[in-house]
């Protein structure tokens, strides 16, 4: 389908209730070819779909990039702070700039969603203990978009950690905020 079919397709599907569309869009998601899956999940993203995160999550690592962007961005809409260790995984394993910085993006909102400022960036802090530094880095690269007196914190931490990778993601991190 042209991608103007598809367009039109999904912004008729956003007309319908949440309750009408979302286990449609779900159930098509397997038998639909790549433009499609894409716009399927941007509506089950746009219609807070979060009972069907699993499904987003399996998209986010389909071999086809438009429907693995659609994911990840459906993700970052979806995600809450319990899905910060598959989210992490993703980012982990994030193969270009592009796909890094929009799992960056989910990782941020998904820990923004902790109702209580102060504790945001608790999730992201506890998995840079002990993480290797390559990993650490990762992590402090996202921290900026996670405000917060703890953030900061552990981005000031970092610049006396004995690795040379950690200490430069700290001191981005830090002209970040």
């Amino acid at each position: 389908p042209a991608a103007e079919e598809v367009a039109a397709a999904k912004e008729a599907l956003l007309g319908f209730e949440a309750g009408r569309v979302v286990p449609e869009a779900a159930r098509l998601i397997g038998e639909t070819p790549p433009a499609g899956r894409a716009a399927l999940i941007g509506v089950l993203a746009a219609k807070g779909a979060r009972d069907k995160i699993d499904l987003v999550f399996a998209q986010a690592q389909s071999p086809e990039p438009a429907v693995r962007a659609a994911a990840i961005a459906g993700l970052a809409a979806l995600a809450e702070e319990k899905d910060l260790a598959r989210l992490l995984e993703l980012l982990y394993a994030a193969s270009d700039s592009e796909e890094t910085a929009n799992l960056q993006k989910a990782v941020a909102a998904a820990a923004g969603r902790n109702p209580d400022p102060e504790r945001r960036a608790d999730g992201l802090i506890g998995f840079m203990a002990g993480a290797p530094a390559e990993k650490k880095a990762t992590l402090l690269r996202v921290l900026p978009r996670v405000p917060g007196v703890k953030a900061l914190q552990a981005a000031v931490d970092a610049t006396h950690d004995k690795d040379a990778q950690v200490q430069g993601a700290a001191v981005y991190a830090l002209s970040q905020w």
